[in-house]
């Protein structure tokens, strides 16, 4: 062989050798989806390889191809049936504020968004922040199995926005991950913690001390709020125990607070509780009222007699003439179900202002002339909306749309304390203590719906409202037969 097919051949493995170093050197990605002449997110590792229990993290990474940003927003969806999404860590993160970071384990979707003052940063491998995760079961997947919610041009999804004062979104591609699991390693626990004994204690008018039990050694942490939204909790006590006590403090005197408990066992498996309420003592003097029979009521019956034609409808105890048929149907009475009684029993009632205009329509809120309280017209009912946390309660509901009424049209309507969820059919009694601090007590109507007709009540008198607001009260003694 010749000098010359030698030197040929060395340098020809040379640049092999070289190649194969260069390719190696860079980090393998999963398939592009969009495209790099803007912004890009990404995943790294972008594959491996796991045994069922392995923890492992991935680091979401943003690159700004030469442009400043001020705002990245990654949300990803994994499958839960294979990983557990554990934590997510911004420690070594190049953006300093944080406006996003949850974990949704039942749809397997993470969603962190995090922030950085203009002039924002330009970077081709920042970094957002990490993910631990757990494996939990076998795949061996085809695709990418750890993907970003991404499309060009949308805000909705994941984005990179520009420090142009304008939310310009400039994230025009991502590269997913895609993991393995084996089968393999230890049994994994994916049961969380058993919560029991639940109690409340050593109410104070600014604090309370939350006791509770698990089946097996778990953290503690409470949350906790005015609604059943929380917004507030205690510092996670990170040491593992079967008896749990969390002192909650500064709080409010007088006032209903929501709460409820977060315990996750060695394996990170969470347990969280129900909505349960307390009450921090002073303020209003709560007189709960006791388990008794619900009253008979005449209010919103139809009254005739025998010795006139005239239609009086019972408001507030008193019999008030129905002009017309027009102010008839628009109360929501239904002709026909008038009830004849003798003149004697008729003027038991006394004689109330006639009733000669239309009612205003279901849905209007009002609030008669010298009085602050709003209410919600059901005709011929009304419902008191308690306190302005209520009534933020309702998207729909708008401070400017409330109608002033002069003081007797307010009064032509029946008050009715009735309410029950939308998809909870047990009715609630509403008991209100102090409407400035919020505090009102709710009792359910533990009867049957012949002994509800029977003391004359109605069933359109039976408001609607959210879950939010129907956890809001304090639950009291139940009304029986």
């Amino acid at each position: 062989m010749s000098k010359k097919n030698i030197i040929l051949q060395i340098t020809a493995l040379g640049l092999c050798l070289s190649l194969f170093f260069l390719i190696s050197s860079f980090p393998i990605k999963a398939d592009l989806v969009g495209g790099t002449n803007q912004a890009i997110l990404s995943l790294s590792p972008a594959t491996g390889s796991y045994n069922i229990g392995d923890s492992f993290s991935v680091e979401v990474g943003v690159n700004t191809n030469g442009q400043n940003v001020v705002v990245v927003a990654a949300y990803l969806n994994y499958n839960s049936s294979y990983f557990r999404a554990d934590s997510i860590d911004t420690t070594g993160s190049i953006f300093t504020t944080e406006a996003e970071k949850t974990i949704d384990s039942t749809t397997g979707v993470i969603k962190i968004t995090r922030g950085i003052p203009t002039p924002g940063v330009n970077t081709t491998s920042g970094k957002v922040a990490t993910i631990n995760f757990t494996a939990i079961s076998a795949t061996s997947p085809s695709t990418d199995n750890i993907t970003f919610d991404f499309a060009a041009g949308s805000t909705l999804e994941s984005n990179v926005i520009l420090d142009d004062g304008l939310g310009t979104d400039i994230l025009n591609g991502v590269y997913n991950a895609r993991y393995t699991v084996i089968q393999g390693g230890d049994s994994l626990d994916l049961t969380p913690p058993a919560v029991s004994l639940i109690s409340v204690v050593s109410i104070t008018a600014s604090g309370a001390t939350i006791n509770w039990t698990t089946n097996e050694l778990a953290d503690s942490q409470v949350e906790y709020g005015l609604t059943t939204s929380y917004g507030s909790q205690t510092i996670l006590e990170s040491s593992l125990a079967i008896s749990h006590s969390v002192v909650i403090s500064g709080l409010s005197s007088g006032t209903i607070y929501h709460y409820r408990i977060k315990t996750k066992d060695a394996s990170g498996n969470l347990a969280t509780t129900g909505d349960r309420t307390f009450t921090t003592t002073g303020g209003a003097e709560i007189q709960s009222l006791p388990s008794t029979s619900l009253p008979l009521t005449n209010e919103g019956k139809i009254l005739t007699s025998a010795e006139s034609d005239k239609i009086y409808l019972i408001v507030n105890n008193q019999r008030r003439w129905i002009a017309n048929p027009e102010v008839f149907l628009s109360y929501g009475l239904v002709s026909g179900s008038q009830k004849t009684v003798s003149q004697a029993e008729l003027e038991q009632y006394e004689i109330g202002t006639d009733l000669t205009q239309s009612s205003l329509p279901e849905g209007t809120l009002i609030r008669g002339q010298d009085d602050y309280r709003v209410y919600i017209i059901k005709p011929p009912f009304k419902r008191h909306i308690f306190n302005p946390a209520v009534f933020d309660m309702y998207q729909h509901f708008d401070w400017s749309s409330i109608q002033e009424v002069e003081a007797d049209i307010a009064s032509s309507y029946i008050a009715s304390d009735l309410y029950r969820a939308l998809n909870d059919y047990r009715i609630y009694s509403l008991e209100e203590v102090d409407e400035a601090n919020g505090v009102a007590i709710k009792h359910h109507l533990n009867i049957s719906p012949e002994q509800y007709t029977n003391k004359g009540y109605s069933w359109n008198q039976v408001f609607i409202v959210n879950d939010q607001e129907r956890d809001y009260y304090q639950t009291g003694g139940d009304l029986v037969e």
